[in-house]
C-alpha cells in the first residue's frame, strides 16, 4: 500500500468506529489541525481533550469517505458524516485536507458549514430548505483507493484545471458556465437548491457585488481517474492594509472534461464574521 493509502484507511477506520486511541494514531508528532470554529490550528498537546470533548458531545459518531484525490503529499477526503445530539440525528457533508508526511497526517484542515449542522439542533427546526445537507444522499463511495493515471491527469490540468484556474486570477462571470455540462449542478451552503449552468453569471455577479475585491488563491489541488477533482483555495481581501483570508474547497465530479456536479465547502458563520470585521474596518477608515 502506498503511505497515502494507510492514512486513507487510518482514516475510514476511525470514521467506522470511533476512539481516541484511533484518532491519535493518524497524526505525525510535529501535526497541525484546524476545524471551523478554532481560533487557530491546535497541536499534538491539545488533541486528546479535543477529540474527548468531540465524541462526548457527538454521540455515535460516523463518517465515511466518498471521494478523495491525492497529488503528492496532499490528500482530499470528502466524507458523508453522522452524529446523535439528544433526540436528534445529525447529517452533514465535509471535506478534509491532509498534508502527509510519511504515514501519518502532519497538517489537517476540515471544512464544513457549522450554520447547516446546528440548524438539525435547533428546537424550531431550520427555517429554509439546505440542498447542501442532502449534497451526498445517494452517492456510492469510490470503494477501493484509484490508480493512478498519469496521462489522465495531465489532460484534465490541461483541458479543465489551468483554464479554471486563469478564470479566478480575472473572474469572468458568463465564462463559468464553460465549465459545466448541460444539467450540470452546483451547490454553496446556504443554497435551498442547486442551481444550474445558465444560472452560474448571476450568481457570481451577485457574488462580486456582496464581496468586492476578493481574490482566490489557490492552495492545492488533486484529481483522481474518474472525473473526481478537488481545489483548495484561500479567499483574500485586503482592507486598510490588513489580509482577510478565508479557506474555501471546491469538489467537482466530471464527464469528458466538464463538471457534471460542483461543491463548494466554507463555514458560513466564519464568513459572516469576517464580513462584519471587514464592514467595521472600512467604516472606520
Amino acid at each position: 500500500m502506498q503511505p497515502w493509502e494507510i492514512v486513507l484507511e487510518r482514516f475510514a477506520e476511525f470514521g467506522r468506529a470511533p476512539t481516541k486511541e484511533k484518532y491519535l494514531a493518524q497524526f505525525d508528532p510535529a501535526m497541525t489541525l484546524f476545524h471551523p470554529g478554532m481560533a487557530a490550528p491546535i497541536g499534538l498537546d491539545q488533541i486528546p481533550e479535543f477529540i474527548d470533548k468531540s465524541l462526548s458531545q457527538w454521540t455515535d459518531y460516523r463518517h465515511t469517505p466518498i471521494y478523495w484525490a491525492v497529488n503528492g503529499e496532499t490528500m482530499f477526503v470528502e466524507t458523508a458524516n453522522s452524529a446523535q445530539v439528544g433526540d436528534r440525528k445529525l447529517t452533514w457533508s465535509q471535506s478534509n485536507i491532509m498534508t502527509i508526511k510519511g504515514e501519518h497526517i502532519v497538517r489537517g484542515r476540515s471544512n464544513y458549514d457549522r450554520a447547516e449542522v446546528f440548524a438539525q439542533v435547533d428546537p424550531a427546526g431550520p427555517a429554509k430548505p439546505n440542498a447542501h445537507v442532502t449534497l451526498l444522499d445517494g452517492a456510492t463511495p469510490m470503494g477501493a483507493s484509484a490508480s493512478d493515471d498519469g496521462s489522465y491527469v495531465a489532460r484534465l490540468e490541461e483541458a479543465f484545471v489551468r483554464p479554471y484556474i486563469e478564470n479566478w486570477k480575472h473572474p469572468h462571470p458568463q465564462r463559468f458556465k464553460d465549465f459545466y455540462a448541460s444539467g450540470a449542478r452546483m451547490i454553496n451552503p446556504g443554497f435551498e437548491r442547486a442551481i444550474g449552468p445558465d444560472e452560474l453569471a448571476e450568481f457570481y455577479i451577485n457574488q462580486q457585488a456582496d464581496h468586492p475585491g476578493v481574490n482566490m488563491r489557490l492552495e492545492n489541488w488533486a484529481a483522481a481517474p474518474g472525473g473526481v477533482l478537488f481545489f483548495e483555495w484561500a479567499a483574500q481581501r485586503e482592507v486598510g492594509g490588513r489580509l482577510f483570508e478565508f479557506p474555501v474547497v471546491d469538489r467537482f465530479r466530471l464527464n469528458d472534461m466538464l463538471a457534471v456536479d460542483a461543491v463548494a465547502y466554507y463555514d458560513l458563520m466564519s464568513l459572516e464574521k469576517l464580513v462584519l470585521e471587514v464592514r467595521a474596518l472600512e467604516t472606520a477608515a
